[in-house]
């Protein structure tokens, strides 16, 4: 069952940060992610996926941000989200986020923590819907082996497992890290666990 989630579409070149503060302008409170969005070649696009409160986005309608303005580099509107967002049969309902460098159980789950409590603060998902699991080499230094898995309650629609997939997907784990590839975070369909 699709939801309506606060998920948007902003149309302008832009830096993040320029979008960012234009955004907080009108609500210092209402942007909880900004996200690129890359074509099939990761270059970037002018398209970024935005999750703002409805009061931010309505103040952003109220001031004609939602239609073409010769004036503005900026147009928004509601992100449409499809049947894409579920994954495919030989895939689990849970997400596994690779890691590329070497960095320890503690580092990557406090991050994935924080970006979870993000959306769960924007009613994406539940608060404490999810539990990580970052399988490590050693116990005495907690270097994490492959990646972290993301497990959710069973409660929790398919659907919405996949709305968190798309919007962890392509995000950073550091946010002045650049798009260097071990400072972008990916996230996929975890594989069934054999039987």
């Amino acid at each position: 069952m699709e939801r309506d989630y606060p998920i948007y579409i902003i149309y302008s070149s832009w830096s993040i940060d320029k979008i960012a503060t234009f955004l907080k302008s009108y609500d210092p409170d209402g942007v909880s992610m900004l996200k690129l969005i890359y074509d099939q070649n990761n270059f970037e696009t002018n398209k970024t996926i935005a999750i703002l409160s409805d009061h931010l986005y309505q103040l952003l309608v109220d001031h004609n941000y939602h239609i073409y303005r010769f004036e503005t580099d900026f147009k928004i509107k509601k992100y449409k989200l499809g049947q894409y967002l579920l994954p495919p049969p030989d895939k689990s309902h849970n997400l596994f986020v690779p890691i590329i460098k070497k960095t320890t159980e503690v580092y990557v789950t406090e991050k994935l923590q924080e970006k979870l409590l993000n959306l769960a603060n924007f009613g994406i998902l539940p608060p404490d819907s999810w539990k990580l699991k970052c399988p490590i080499l050693s116990r005495g230094d907690g270097q994490v082996i492959l990646g972290c898995f993301i497990f959710f309650k069973k409660e929790i629609e398919l659907y919405t497992i996949g709305v968190v997939r798309f919007l962890l997907n392509n995000t950073t784990w550091e946010q002045d890290g650049g798009n260097k590839y071990d400072n972008i975070l990916k996230c996929h369909w975890a594989k069934h666990k054999n039987k």
